[in-house]
C-alpha cells in the first residue's frame, strides 16, 4: 500500500527517516522500525523508516503523516520542506555482505582517506539499506559527512534490487577513481574547448564545476574552481 506523506526535516547526524503525526522530532525520539520504502519519482532513493508515536495506528485511521528526513540528504535529492511524496514499500529485500562504494567528489575522497578506520567502525551504525546507484551520506563527525555512490552490491542481481547489509558486511571503497593527479586549473578562454570533450555539471556551490570526460568507455572527472559566475560561462 502506498503512503502519502508531507516532508519535514531533522538535523541529526544520520540519514535515518522517521514517520510521525508531528512534523518534528523530540530529542529522545528514536522510533521503532517501520520498513524500507521507495520514494516514487526518486529512483535511487530508498528510505529506512522508523515509526514515531504509533504512526501505524495513525495510518490505519487515515491521518496525515509526516516523513522527517535529514535536511542535507533531502536537499541532495531536490526534496524541499513541505513537499508531498508518495512512498511504496519495498516488496523484497535481499541480504548482502559486500558493497563497493565510490566517493562523489575529491573532497569526499580526502575525508575518506583521513578517516578510513573510523568509517569502517561506524558505517553499519548509520547505513543498512542500499541499492545500486544509491547515494549515501555518512556522517564521520557531527558536522562532517561524505557522499558515496553504491557502485555494486553482492550478490549481483537486478540493478533495481534492494539489499540489507548484514552485521558482517564489508564496505569496499573504490578510491582508485581519484588516484590520477588532477590537471591544473584551465584558463577561462580554454573552457569552451574543454567542454567539447564532455559536459559541464553544476556542483554544490556556484564556483565549483564538474566536467565529465568520456574516454575509452570510462569516465574521468575534473573538478574546477572557477572564478567567474554562471552567467559568464559559454557552452
Amino acid at each position: 500500500m502506498s503512503i502519502s506523506v508531507i516532508v519535514s526535516f531533522h538535523e541529526r547526524s544520520n540519514s535515518n527517516a522517521f514517520i510521525s503525526e508531528l512534523p518534528y522530532l523530540n530529542p529522545n525520539s528514536y522510533g521503532e522500525p517501520f520498513g524500507a520504502y521507495l520514494v516514487l519519482g526518486k529512483p535511487h532513493l530508498i528510505v529506512d523508516i522508523y515509526s514515531i508515536q504509533e504512526a501505524n495506528k495513525a495510518l490505519v485511521k487515515g491521518k496525515q503523516l509526516f516523513l522527517i528526513l535529514n535536511a542535507v540528504q533531502a536537499t541532495y535529492y531536490a526534496i524541499q520542506n513541505g513537499d508531498q511524496l508518495l512512498l511504496e514499500p519495498v516488496k523484497e529485500i535481499y541480504s548482502s555482505d559486500k558493497i563497493e562504494l565510490v566517493p562523489k567528489s575529491v573532497n569526499d575522497f580526502k575525508i575518506i582517506s583521513e578517516t578510513a578506520t573510523l568509517i569502517e567502525d561506524i558505517f553499519l551504525d548509520q547505513i543498512r539499506i542500499v541499492k545500486e546507484g544509491m547515494v549515501l551520506l555518512l556522517w564521520v563527525k557531527s558536522n562532517v559527512y561524505v557522499c558515496l555512490t553504491v557502485k555494486t552490491v553482492q550478490p549481483i542481481l537486478d540493478n533495481e534490487a534492494v539489499f540489507k547489509l548484514s552485521n558482517n558486511s564489508f564496505p569496499d571503497m573504490s578510491l582508485e577513481f581519484y588516484e590520477d593527479k588532477l590537471p591544473d586549473l584551465p584558463k577561462k578562454e580554454d573552457l569552451n574547448e574543454i567542454v567539447n570533450y564532455g559536459r559541464v555539471v553544476k556542483c554544490e556551490d556556484m564556483f565549483t564545476w564538474q566536467i565529465e570526460f568520456i574516454e575509452k568507455h570510462f569516465t574521468k572527472y575534473l573538478y574546477l574552481k572557477v572564478q567567474w559566475v554562471q552567467e559568464d560561462l559559454k557552452y
